[in-house]
């Protein structure tokens, strides 16, 4: 069990920086800014900003925000 929870930590930044390229890739597909994005979604700029840094993790509400607007899923994020 130790061992599985040294490699945790590592692992969880990994699925955060996935989510990051992700959120920026898909608003680079429609070619908005972060401002853009973040009037569509409804939250601000600051959290966009942060989603796509890899420093937060959007809660499951800003998720499901996300993928309405790109038109996904959100297993896609």
């Amino acid at each position: 069990m130790a061992r599985y929870a040294q490699h945790r930590p590592i692992e969880a930044s990994r699925y955060l920086r996935r989510v990051a390229q992700r959120i920026e890739w898909h608003r680079d597909r429609f070619g908005w800014s972060q401002r853009e994005l973040a009037e569509r979604v409804g939250w601000s700029q600051g959290s966009i900003a942060a989603w796509e840094g890899g420093r937060i993790m959007p809660r499951v509400e800003a998720q499901l925000a996300l993928a309405q607007v790109f038109g996904v899923g959100p297993h896609e994020l």
